[in-house]
């Protein structure tokens, strides 16, 4: 990070004054060093994300989920996995009120919300099947070896700087955790992506192979220590299987 050093003289005995308005100027400065760490953290390297539009599929039945928490508006993204259920990160489903999915037109409410695992995902079951509408992913085991460390994997999603983003280059899985419950990635973020879906196209089809948890714990992800960094994800192999159980209820 790079950082402007300013012009201020300071002198070499200082009066009280002079002394507090140093010590805010530190401390500001440390405070927008530490909030621009955190908000680059999601971002790996160079910013691949770029703005897009999801009109076509796979694009399309990857929805934003709108709710309100404190009375205030967010958002996360939630892709569609059925004509009528889509899943998102738990977290951002704690403290929500009016659930609302949006793909483009199309929108349905969220009338119930299944939470099968102690793993940060939930099935949101939606007041209609617009679905039939915007598309919806095919659920894949995910394949360790296959991804690793291959540029291989798409992620797309939302985020309040870009709007719908896609990657504009496609990413790689890095470790696994918890016995492969999770693992890590370089694909992009921001706020707003939680749930975003990674995912690989074959023949027409789109197979969800995860679905983006949180961000890299590192303060600073830049293109000198990129290697280190990485953001995680929840293996689409949890979220088939709990999906499997759910709809043979």
């Amino acid at each position: 990070m790079k950082l402007i050093q300013t012009n201020t003289l300071i002198d070499q005995n200082p009066s009280k004054n002079q002394k507090f308005l140093q010590f805010l100027n530190v401390s500001f400065l440390i405070l927008t060093v530490f909030l621009s760490s955190q908000v680059a953290a999601s971002i790996i390297g160079t910013d691949q994300r770029v703005s897009t539009k999801n009109i076509y599929f796979p694009s399309s039945a990857i929805t934003k989920l709108h709710f309100t928490r404190a009375g205030k508006a967010s958002f996360c993204t939630a892709p569609m996995i059925d004509s009528r259920i889509a899943v998102t990160n738990t977290h951002c489903l704690k403290d929500s009120k009016a659930l609302l999915i949006q793909s483009g037109p199309y929108q349905a409410k969220v009338i119930k919300v299944i939470t099968p695992t102690r793993q940060d995902f939930s099935f949101l079951i939606l007041s209609n099947e617009i679905g039939y509408e915007t598309g919806w992913f095919a659920l894949a085991d995910y394949n360790h070896t296959r991804f690793v460390n291959k540029q291989a994997i798409q992620l797309e999603g939302y985020s309040r700087d870009k709007g719908f983003y896609a990657q504009s280059q496609k990413c790689a899985s890095r470790y696994l955790y918890r016995g492969g419950q999770v693992y890590g990635h370089d694909c992009d973020t921001a706020p707003g992506s939680s749930g975003a879906p990674l995912f690989v196209e074959q023949k027409g089809k789109a197979y969800l192979v995860g679905i983006n948890r949180a961000s890299s714990k590192k303060q600073q992800c830049t293109l000198y220590n990129h290697l280190e960094c990485t953001n995680i994800a929840i293996s689409g192999s949890v979220i088939k299987k709990a999906f499997i159980q759910l709809k043979s209820r």
